[in-house]
């Protein structure tokens, strides 16, 4: 019985990690070129697999898992951002200043 408790307790999250997953990634798709659309959808297919991947792990907790999925939707998002041209990254801002 203790065991199944622990087993239960590790797939929660605490409120802290709620916080932190709890906020959305919004990926913005840029329609103004065909190239720029193609680049993205070898990015969101790439994305898709990374999940897949990431979600079968064994070895990885919960947390684990959802943090390294939205570091790379945050990445993919970026990465999308400067296909269209635009900027808004956090780490432009740093490199600007």
């Amino acid at each position: 019985m203790v065991r199944k408790s622990r087993k239960d307790d590790a797939d929660k999250l605490t409120g802290i990690e709620k916080e932190l997953l709890s906020r959305n990634v919004r990926l913005e798709l840029p329609i103004s070129d065909l190239a720029a659309v193609r680049q993205a959808a070898d990015m969101l297919i790439g994305l898709g697999n990374q999940i897949k991947l990431i979600a079968s792990f064994e070895g990885m907790d919960k947390t684990s898992k959802l943090m390294t999925i939205r570091s790379h939707a945050h990445s993919v998002r970026d990465r999308m951002r400067v296909v269209n041209g635009l900027t808004g990254r956090k780490y432009d801002k740093i490199k600007s200043e």
